[in-house]
This record gives C-alpha cells, structure tokens and sequence, in this order.
C-alpha cells in the first residue's frame, strides 16, 4: 500500500510538470501567433471632419491616403488605432468643439495616435503642443504628408509639422477620387482661411 501511494505520488507530480510544461509551450505559441496576427493586422483610422466645405473635401483627400496606405477605415467610436481631427477655428465656438473633439479620440482610445490637423492648428500651435491629448500636430500645407508623417512618428515621436501659411504662398494641392458622403463633388480652391480665390 505504501509503494503503491508512493507512485501514485510520483505519476501525480510527473503530471503537473507534464502540465506546466505544455501550458508554457501554449502560451509561447499563442504570443507568436498573437504578434504574428498583429503584425498583419490593418490598423484602423478614424477620421472628423469640423468646419467648411475646404476642410470636408481635404478630410476625404485623407482619408482616401490613409486607405492606400493599408488602413482600415472606422468609424469615429471607441477602438481605433489612429483619430485625425480636421479642425476650424472660424470662431470660438469652431475652436472649442475642436478641442472637445481631440480630448474626445483621446478618452476613446488612450493608446491612440491622435493627430490634429487643420486651421486651429494654424492659429493655436503653442497650445496644441503642451496638450497631452495630442500626438500629432499638422498645419495646413503639410495634410498631404499625412501618411509619411505617421510613419516618421512611429519611428522618432516628432510631433511638429507645421508651416506659417499666412507668410507663404505655396498651395497644398490635395485630389480625391470620388466623394464619399454628398451626391457633388467638391473643386479646392483655397488653403485654410486667408488663401482663398480670388474669383
């Protein structure tokens, strides 16, 4: 009986190491398999829109980038990876609700990168680079290099892209190629507020 219990003992431990040793294999396999998974995974890109018809036409001309890049489109709701947030700042009701909504991507998804982009930026960029909610910071002119800018981000987490567009004459050519939420399609003709056309 006393060898007996003593075996039984040692095939119960056996067990256990046995048991550990497969869970330890699983769990390995299952974080190769889990980063494998992620590596290929499409992150997700959600985009919104504040202000005129300019900004509406350029946040499409992003969106559109952001889809060739690989991005998956979502939503403006809980679980993306990426928030850009066109912004206005015509009056002081456009800047708060700017503001509301970065800190709204942020809440949403802290890991989030959040980028702003836009005229608020233009005439807040002192704020907007103190502003924790942020991680991105784009002036007008420089949308075009949305996707070169995230991946510039990922590597170093430089924040900064932005030009003075009232002292430049440049013009940000952005195309699209089909509208996304309106039956007309829109021709940009100006950058931001003050380069406008003259027509």
């Amino acid at each position: 009986l006393c060898t007996v219990k003593k075996s039984s003992r040692k095939t119960i431990n056996l067990y256990k190491v046995v048991t550990v040793r497969i869970l330890k294999s699983v769990k390995k396999c299952c974080v190769k398999t889990d980063r494998k998974d992620k590596a290929h995974m499409k992150k997700k890109a959600a985009l919104h829109n504040l202000g005129c018809k300019v900004n509406a036409y350029e946040t499409e001309a992003m969106q559109q980038m952001l889809e060739q890049a690989g991005y998956e489109i979502v939503p403006f709701a809980p679980g993306a990876d990426v928030y850009v947030i066109n912004t206005c700042t015509v009056t002081n009701i456009a800047d708060r609700k700017s503001r509301q909504m970065l800190h709204k991507a942020k809440k949403m998804n802290p890991q989030a990168v959040v980028v702003a982009a836009g005229c608020y930026v233009q005439a807040a960029k002192d704020d907007l680079e103190m502003d924790d909610a942020i991680d991105i910071v784009i002036g007008n002119n420089r949308k075009k290099d949305l996707v070169r800018i995230l991946e510039e981000y990922e590597r170093s987490r430089e924040e900064e892209f932005v030009i003075d567009v009232n002292h430049t004459s440049e013009y940000e050519s952005l195309s699209i190629s089909r509208t996304a939420e309106h039956t007309r399609a829109y021709i940009k003709v100006q950058d931001g507020c003050n380069q406008f056309c003259s027509y």
